[in-house]
């Protein structure tokens, strides 16, 4: 399963799993207007995973997200200051991990 601060790749209509290796919550949001997932934002407990399926009618593409963690201290855990992970939309390929 990959670290929520890593991108993933699947299909439209198919489901990728996120891990939060963090003790702090995290909340996983679109970084730009467009969004493949049926929630507006996905919160993932410290420790915890959630496993969002992605639109069946889903664009092939790229969608940057961003992480946060969801305390008053707040933060980026990913520590990416320049570039964002990504749910990539594939066509015709079985979903996997990158």
């Amino acid at each position: 399963m990959p670290n929520v601060c890593d991108g993933v790749s699947t299909t439209a209509g198919g489901s990728f799993t996120w891990t939060n290796p963090y003790t702090r919550q995290v909340k996983v949001q679109p970084a730009a207007s467009s969004w493949p997932l049926p929630d507006s934002y996905y919160l993932i407990d410290g420790g915890g995973s959630v496993s969002p399926t992605v639109n069946s009618n889903a664009a092939a593409g790229e969608y940057p997200y961003k992480v946060t963690f969801t305390d008053v201290t707040g933060g980026d855990p990913c520590g990416r200051m320049d570039a964002q992970p990504k749910i990539i939309i594939q066509v015709g390929r079985k979903g996997s991990h990158r």
